[in-house]
């Protein structure tokens, strides 16, 4: 039925939601508690909802205490309705939040709504929905503030200022309100970036003000921080993967014609993906899915070449970028560095990265238009790829 062409696109954003969030609903309550859950996450969670209703300013893990304190009054209530674990609750948190966002998303044009799925079928994105995390709080959250900048809602900075309390790296969603011209520049163009950067940055101090001024104690003592935090360099692999990644999306939601991707001057474009390439190449390993993938079937150095042409070619879906480039690359490039400063090179993190900034330049469109069967279609099998991650991954 979804993929009848005479069902109305209404009908069908509806019928695709309420699958998929069935779905969702069942991993969230089958799927055993594993990865970050169990090994990081449940002593945290444990801890804060012993503490609850303060707020717990040492936590176990680092995780912000104000999301902390929203797991556990979410608790409070599931906990009690339902008989659910503290992982459940958590998981069932993040179903609400991506729930409410796909709602939300009725209030936008017809293109724009069936885009911006594309990002909220994000595979990776799709496991988390399922998982205990602050990752899709921060995105509701990121969406919060670019439409209340939008309809000039006062309070706009504080849901930038708690997104990136919940996800650091949501901050660089601020350079995407810079002017993209130099010339001429006034206060009143620069008054909204500024704003917003200082409310990324008030939310990184309150988030270690929190803590104390350093990483909780029981984090720091951990094998994890010992082994990666003291020792460890930054992963500047994270900026031109993230750029790939997000090339990955614009291959269906860019705005250019396919057929006119390679009939612009290219060469400037080339010059960096390649660059882009030999840096992942030669940079950190990359931890994550496809080069578990990739290693199974080659052997090393060639499962890593594998890799960096799979990322340099969703990096080709720039090419459909033609509005507001300017605007999605200072969103990548500002989440980006703020991956960078991290330790460790996970390649779902520089698919996180890339949501806030894909989201909110596709919300910035007008008068698109979406092949919503195609955008269906590609949705179920995002879907059908994130259930089989639920049934084998490890994450």
């Amino acid at each position: 039925m979804l993929l009848n062409r005479n069902l109305p696109a209404d009908n069908r954003y509806f019928s695709l939601l309420f699958f998929s969030l069935i779905v969702l609903l069942y991993f969230s309550f089958t799927v055993e508690t594993r990865g970050d859950e169990g090994l990081y996450y449940q002593g945290a969670f444990a801890q804060a909802y012993a503490r609850w209703p303060g707020l717990d300013w040492s936590p176990t893990w680092s995780l912000s205490s104000q999301y902390l304190w929203i797991l556990s009054s979410a608790h409070a209530v599931f906990g009690s309705l339902f008989s659910t674990d503290m992982i459940t609750s958590g998981r069932l948190l993040s179903v609400i939040c991506w729930t409410v966002l796909a709602f939300l998303l009725l209030k936008e044009e017809k293109g724009v709504r069936w885009k911006a799925l594309l990002v909220l079928f994000n595979p990776y994105l799709l496991v988390y929905v399922t998982r205990a995390h602050p990752l899709v709080p921060a995105i509701l959250l990121v969406y919060l503030f670019w439409k209340g900048i939008q309809h000039h809602n006062r309070i706009w900075g504080l849901y930038l200022l708690v997104a990136v309390m919940f996800q650091v790296f949501t901050g660089g969603v601020a350079a995407m309100l810079l002017p993209a011209s130099l010339k001429n520049i006034r206060w009143n163009s620069l008054r909204r970036p500024v704003l917003a950067g200082v409310f990324a940055v008030c939310g990184v101090l309150l988030t270690w003000l929190g803590w104390g001024g350093m990483y909780p104690e029981a984090f720091v003592n951990h094998s994890f921080f010992q082994e990666y935090h003291v020792n460890g360099t930054p992963s500047l692999g994270y900026v031109p993967m993230a750029f790939m990644v997000t090339g990955g999306a614009m291959w269906m939601a860019g705005d250019r014609p396919v057929c006119e991707m390679f009939s612009q001057k290219i060469g400037w474009f080339s010059l960096l993906l390649v660059i882009g390439a030999v840096i992942l190449y030669f940079g950190k390993p990359v931890t994550g899915i496809v080069n578990t993938f990739s290693s199974g079937f080659l052997p090393d150095p060639y499962a890593k070449g594998a890799l960096t042409l799979f990322f340099a070619f969703m990096g080709v879906g720039w090419l459909r970028v033609k509005r507001d480039r300017f605007m999605l690359c200072a969103g990548v490039l500002g989440c980006a560095v703020l991956m960078a400063v991290l330790p460790y090179l996970y390649e779902r993190i520089a698919f996180f990265g890339c949501l806030a900034p894909s989201l909110l330049w596709i919300l910035s469109g007008k008068g698109e238009k979406a092949d919503t069967l195609l955008i269906t279609l590609a949705c179920l099998v995002f879907l059908c790829f994130a259930g089989i991650y639920e049934v084998m991954g490890v994450l």
